[in-house]
């Protein structure tokens, strides 16, 4: 029962070691049970923290344009290592530039609209609340600028 219930909440998406761990936990299941199913997930594939990592940071920088520091925060609430993310993210970043993640989230929210300084100080502001570093959120906009004038 506790295998079935696990892999319901594996269809939505995949899920860290902690997380399946925590909801079984809440659904009552004592930790014999859960440990017993999570080898089995483990064994099996279903679970695989690393894999979790490298899907999480390329979902997190593409799809939501979230930033490095973001990232690490929250895969280290969700349980992975320290070593995988870093592992995980160094990899990214090895084959994406993070200027170019940073800009096209800049033209998707200003597409052809007029420049103006209130836009983009909100913009930046939401890059920083994102995980992106504030120099470096400088350094980008200068070029983003210099490149669309």
């Amino acid at each position: 029962m506790a295998r079935k219930e696990a892999l319901r909440y594996l269809r939505y998406r995949a899920r860290s070691e902690k997380e399946m761990k925590a909801y079984l936990g809440k659904r009552g299941y004592d930790s014999q049970v859960i440990e017993k199913v999570l080898a089995e997930l483990k064994r099996q594939n279903f679970i695989n923290d690393e894999q979790f990592c490298r899907l999480y940071v390329y979902d997190a920088f593409r799809v939501y344009h979230k930033g490095p520091f973001r990232i690490r925060q929250e895969l280290r609430q969700l349980g992975i290592s320290i070593g995988t993310i870093e592992k995980e993210i160094e990899s990214f970043l090895a084959e994406n530039d993070l200027k170019e993640i940073v800009k096209d989230y800049l033209n998707r929210h200003l597409g052809n609209e007029p420049l103006s300084i209130k836009k983009l100080e909100k913009l930046k502001a939401r890059l920083y609340r994102k995980g992106f570093d504030p120099f470096f959120l400088n350094e980008v906009l200068r070029e983003y600028l210099e490149e669309s004038h």
